[in-house]
């Protein structure tokens, strides 16, 4: 995979998963973040 590709996936990912948490919600996106 690009490496850039991959970081802005990662950032993505994170951003969106803050959103979740933000809002009180335990999703798999934000158990991912955390494991990595």
């Amino acid at each position: 995979m690009d490496l850039l590709a991959w970081l802005w996936w990662f950032l993505f990912r994170q951003s969106f998963a803050e959103v979740f948490w933000q809002q009180g919600k335990e999703i798999s996106v934000g158990s991912d973040v955390q494991r990595m």
